[in-house]
């Protein structure tokens, strides 16, 4: 039940075609000189928590090292 509550609540298993496609934005924005104070998470759809959980929050590192990937940070410079 827990695990249900928990994939739900993160839509998993689209969670990992929205990292990718947070990636494909983050770096258009980066390269059109947009990227400045952002970061992929703002690119992410996270929904709003609406219970107090004890649980610590994924970020887009945990997410692409479960699934085998990564992210690519794209500084501008």
């Amino acid at each position: 039940m827990d695990w249900q509550r928990y994939a739900a609540r993160k839509m998993l298993p689209s969670r990992r075609l929205e990292l990718y496609l947070a990636q494909i934005a983050y770096l258009i924005v980066c390269t059109n000189g947009g990227g400045a104070g952002k970061s992929i998470s703002d690119f992410m759809f996270d929904p709003a928590d609406t219970t107090q959980d004890d649980d610590e929050e994924l970020t887009a590192e945990d997410v692409a090292e479960y699934f085998g990937g990564t992210v690519i940070r794209v500084t501008e410079g």
